[in-house]
Parts: C-alpha cells; structure tokens; sequence
C-alpha cells in the first residue's frame, strides 16, 4: 500500500488538481493526503471511477486503516 500523497507525488497530481477532479475542495485532499483525516469512502469511490478500481484499493488505504482481510477460497 501507498499514501494518498504519495500517489498523488508519483501521478504529479497537487491538491487542487486532484481536489478538482475529483469534484471536493482542497482542505479535504490536503487533509487526506497529509494524514489528518482518513480518505472517505466517497473520495475512495472518485478515486475509482477516474483512475480505476485497482488504483482506489492500493491508494486510499490511511495508515490507520487495517488491511483488508483476504476473499475466502
């Protein structure tokens, strides 16, 4: 798993950008990406809609969040 800032460092996304892509104000990307608040799950469904599905599961996990548990076989 990645941060949300450090995606958005490796996609050269600032907050604005993301923030207006994604269609939320900046104070809420700022907080998500510096750690202040957790990434919600309405930013997680943005993320996957405009980036992909695979990208809202390895980025929008905060450090606080526990690992999600494995798919039973």
């Amino acid at each position: 798993m990645i941060t949300l800032k450090q995606w958005m460092e490796q996609k050269e996304l600032s907050n604005s950008e993301l923030a207006e892509i994604l269609g939320v104000s900046y104070q809420t990307i700022y907080k998500m990406a510096e750690g202040l608040r957790p990434v919600s799950g309405g930013v997680k469904y943005r993320i996957a809609r405009e980036f992909g599905i695979d990208v809202a599961e390895r980025v929008a996990h905060s450090a606080d969040d526990p690992e999600p548990e494995p798919e039973p076989e």
